[in-house]
């Protein structure tokens, strides 16, 4: 293997065509062409244009392209010099100089990005109708801000499996990615679908976590998970295209090659690090699922290593270095006849026959032979000459008891299995959802039908008493030390009405609870349990129904620990108004909603009546 044999690629690249690309409105075109000037500047060989939901700006530059080579059609045709010529001839080599691929950012169910990279070849007429199908209207181009597309990710894997593309989990690590998104059991069938080629990470401490995780038996795959490190490049001040980027190793500089490096990333991809030959024979060397193989004349060794690694799913070989790290290699000349050699014991020796993939590793004078084993999903592998099994543990092969052989027999189907169920078992769950909101609501409406034939006035469930006290006085006064944090959470949450939950009414606004009858709604609360940590303990205030301006009532039930939003702040010389439920009505206005998210106050009542509480 040579260094030349390694692309620069920067697989996570916006233009102008997503929301949030920073640019001047004018431009345009200027726009796209620096954008390809920088990747050459930076000595990028690839990008794939990967803007929000959308093609556009890849189509963009494909306008551009066509444009730039009718003018230089038109320019040698009528054999033109000068300034502008050379400008033009400058401009139209970005476009030969790059492989420019088409992609997307896809907002996927329930949160995800994944960045979804295809071959040119295909057309932007079938990636459109792909960007269609998945749910994408058009206010939802070139944004994740306006809406989530109507497929779970693994309905994503097998859509976008289906136009060859390249998949990448977007920044797994960060917002939106697929570990802050995922957990438990969704998660691992998700990392083990072998749709999935890649993981982009953002922080490069996150790579150990994810080689880490990955390495649990739970999460095996046939072929190992890319990890890999892009700009998303954004136009930010401090961003360039390329930097951080993925190196891959290539024949030539093909979509399709690239697909078939990203099945063995081990030898064929370094992100972010340069190529270079030590550091990729390192991390061979570390592997786990490495043999190393002295010479050709341990044809055994050899077949009992390629059956236990095929059997696991992929593995390595190091031909020409010994376990104790020695590296003997061969003569330059000797690599393509020794590649032979080993493809035909294979196929003489093991059923089925595995894929097999060699990469020459040049070392000083010598070359090792590094070979890539990779198995079948529904294979089970064996000696052709007497059936046996042999299966990868503990670093080394060992020959399989008949146990053994059930019990990768038994967990080869429950993967296949759980792959073909995976989507069905999502849309199962939110079906589910759907049935227990349905249930809720159908609830509510008895209810509300009940209190509407037979109306509950507020002021018949309740006592209420004016607190004029010093203590709470004191208590509310103390909030001002926080002030700064309740202010910054208020920004954040949406809680209930419009102005918030809270018990404070001033005791000249004595509210006409005998105006108001009660009805069954569910308002959308979001409090984070630190924030009542920040709080004062209010006297008294245990289980109570709350009326809030705006005609809205809560009811709390737990901890006595209450947020009061800012109004609280200008009328401290008021009292407070306490309402406490009747026992008897407890029961009947306790929280029933089983599929929105309860806190500190939950309720399934609020006020109607003619006017609001004055």
């Amino acid at each position: 293997m040579q260094l030349s044999d390694f692309y620069k690629a920067d697989l996570h690249v916006h233009t102008r065509a997503s929301e949030d690309y920073y640019h001047s409105e004018e431009l345009e075109e200027k726009d796209y062409i620096d954008l390809l000037r920088r990747a050459r500047e930076n000595h990028v060989d690839i990008i794939a244009i990967t803007d929000h939901n959308t093609i556009d700006g890849y189509k963009k530059l494909i306008e551009l392209k066509e444009k730039y080579d009718r003018d230089f059609e038109a320019v040698t045709r009528h054999n033109l010099t000068g300034p502008s010529v050379v400008e033009l001839v400058e401009t139209k080599s970005l476009f030969s100089d790059l492989l420019i691929l088409p992609g997307l950012e896809y907002y996927a169910k329930p949160g995800v990005h994944l960045l979804l990279v295809f071959d040119a070849q295909i057309g932007t007429e079938e990636i459109e109708a792909f960007i269609q199908r998945a749910g994408i209207t058009p206010e939802m181009k070139g944004t994740d801000k306006k809406g989530i597309g109507k497929w779970y990710v693994e309905e994503v894997l097998e859509q976008a499996t289906s136009l060859n593309a390249l998949i990448i989990a977007a920044h797994a690590d960060k917002d939106m990615g697929i570990f802050e998104a995922t957990k438990g059991e969704h998660r691992r069938l998700l990392l083990t679908n072998e749709h999935l080629q890649a993981l982009e990470f953002k922080n490069i401490a996150s790579r150990e976590y994810i080689k880490t995780l990955l390495r649990d038996p739970q999460y095996h795959r046939k072929f190992d998970l890319a990890l890999v490190q892009n700009s998303d490049f954004h136009n930010k001040v401090e961003q360039n295209i390329g930097k951080p980027c993925t190196y891959i190793r290539l024949p030539d500089k093909t979509f399709s090659h690239i697909k078939e490096s990203f099945l063995s990333p081990l030898g064929n991809i370094t992100s972010p690090e340069e190529p270079d030959i030590e550091f990729i024979l390192q991390k061979l060397e570390k592997d786990e699922r490495t043999y190393f193989l002295e010479s050709l004349n341990e044809e055994e060794k050899l077949v009992k290593a390629v059956i236990s690694l095929a059997n696991a799913g992929s593995g390595n070989i190091l031909v020409g270095e010994s376990p104790e790290r020695k590296r003997l290699g061969f003569n330059e000349s000797e690599i393509d006849r020794t590649k032979q050699t080993i493809k035909n014991t294979i196929q003489l020796s093991i059923d089925p026959i595995p894929r097999v993939d060699f990469l020459p590793l040049n070392v000083g004078k010598k070359v090792l032979l590094y070979v890539a084993i990779k198995g079948r999903s529904l294979a089970l592998y064996s000696n052709k000459q007497n059936n046996e099994v042999f299966l990868w543990k503990e670093g080394k092969p060992r020959l399989a008891e008949k146990s053994n052989v059930m019990e990768l027999l038994r967990e080869i189907n429950k993967r296949e299995i759980n792959k073909l169920l995976s989507p069905k078992i999502k849309r199962i769950e939110n079906l589910s959802i759907q049935m227990r909101k349905l249930r809720d609501d159908l609830e509510g409406m008895y209810i509300t039908y009940k209190y509407d034939k037979s109306p509950l006035t507020v002021g018949e469930i309740i006592d209420w008493d004016v607190i004029n006290d010093d203590i709470v006085r004191d208590a509310v006064r103390n909030m001002g030390k926080h002030k700064k944090e309740l202010e910054e959470i208020n920004k954040n949450f949406q809680n209930g009405i419009h102005k918030g939950n809270t018990v404070f009414i001033a005791d000249h606004y004595r509210p006409r609870t005998e105006e108001y009858v009660l009805r069954y709604s569910a308002p959308k609360l979001n409090f984070k349990e630190q924030l009542f940590n920040l709080l004062p303990l209010i006297p008294g205030a245990n289980e109570k129904l709350i009326l809030v301006d705006g005609g809205g009532a809560f009811l709390s039930e737990n901890e006595e620990r209450i947020y009061y939003p800012d109004m609280v702040y200008e009328n401290l010389s008021q009292n407070f108004v306490f309402l406490k439920i009747r026992p008897e009505y407890a029961e009947l206005t306790r929280p029933r909603s089983m599929y929105q998210p309860l806190s500190e106050f939950s309720s399934q009542i609020c006020l109607r009546g003619r006017r609001p509480i004055a």
